[in-house]
C-alpha cells in the first residue's frame, strides 16, 4: 500500500460501477481492471505462464502447482466459451449475462465492501492487523462475498478456506482488533484521508489488544505451518 490514497471520483468509473465495468477508473487501485484480468486467465490457458511479476514469483520452482493451476484456467476459459456458444445459438440471452457477463455489471456494492479492506492503513508492516480491515456485513453481503470480510484472517491464515473464515476469527479474536462496521470503515477512512492531506506523512495506527504471554509449547506452534506447507517444501 502506497500511502496517501483516496478511492476514485472519476465519472467514468462510477458510471462503470453502475453499469458494464470494463477498465476501471483513471488512477484507481481498487478498480476492477475486469478486461485485465480475464486476460490474464486466457493467457494462462493459452500459454501455461501468468504475466504479472509478483504471480510469476509465486510459482517460481513449483511447475506441478503452475501446471494445474493453467489447467484450471483452461477449464474455466473453456466453460465460458461453450456458455457464449449455447448462449449464440439457441438464442438464450439470459444464460451469458447471468453466467459469463456477471462479473462485469454493476459491482458498485463490491467496490463499496472492498474498499475498506486496505485503504488507509499503514503501509510497509510485517503485522496485517495494522494493514487491513475486518469489517462487519449483513447476512446476505456476508454470503454473497464470500466472507472474505474477515479480511485480517484471509491474510494472516491464507490457507484457511473463505467457508472458515468467521470460525477463524472467534478463535482468534482476542488478539485481533475489534471489527469495524461497513459505515464506520468509510468515516475512518474519510477521517484519515483528511489528516493526510495536512499530513502526507500520517498513517493510521490500529489499536491493538496487549499481546498475551506465550508459552514456548505455543511459540513453536505459532512459528509452524506445519500440514499447510506445500507439498514441493517438504522436500
Amino acid at each position: 500500500m502506497v500511502l496517501p490514497t483516496k478511492p476514485s471520483l472519476f465519472v467514468l468509473h462510477w458510471l462503470q460501477l453502475l453499469t458494464l465495468n470494463i477498465v476501471g477508473g483513471k488512477k484507481e487501485p481498487y478498480s476492477f481492471p475486469i478486461a485485465q484480468n480475464v486476460w490474464g486467465m486466457v493467457r494462462m490457458a493459452l500459454i501455461g505462464r501468468q504475466g504479472k511479476e509478483w504471480l510469476k514469483a509465486v510459482y517460481e520452482g513449483h511447475e506441478e502447482e503452475l501446471r494445474r493451476a493453467a489447467n484450471w484456467a483452461r477449464a474455466v476459459v473453456l466453460f465460458n466459451a461453450a456458455i457464449i456458444a449455447v448462449t449464440i445459438v439457441f438464442r438464450l440471452w439470459p444464460l451469458a449475462l447471468i453466467v459469463t457477463i456477471a462479473p462485469f455489471t454493476a459491482n458498485w456494492w463490491r467496490y463499496f465492501v472492498f474498499v475498506p479492506m486496505h485503504t488507509g492503513l499503514k503501509d510497509d508492516v510485517e503485522d496485517f492487523r495494522l494493514c487491513v480491515r475486518s469489517i462487519t456485513l449483513d447476512p446476505i453481503s456476508h454470503f454473497i462475498y464470500l466472507r472474505m470480510n474477515w479480511h485480517i484472517e484471509h491474510h494472516m491464515f491464507a490457507a484457511v478456506p473463505c467457508y472458515r473464515l468467521r470460525k477463524m476469527h472467534k478463535t482468534v479474536a482476542a488478539d485481533m482488533p475489534k471489527p469495524r462496521t461497513l459505515f464506520g470503515s468509510w468515516a475512518e477512512m474519510r477521517k484519515i484521508w483528511k489528516q493526510q492531506k495536512a499530513d502526507p506523512k500520517y498513517q493510521f495506527e490500529t489499536p491493538l489488544p496487549k499481546p498475551r504471554d506465550l508459552k514456548e509449547r505455543d511459540k513453536a506452534l505459532e512459528a509452524a505451518i506445519g500440514d499447510l506447507a506445500p507439498k514441493a517444501l517438504e522436500e
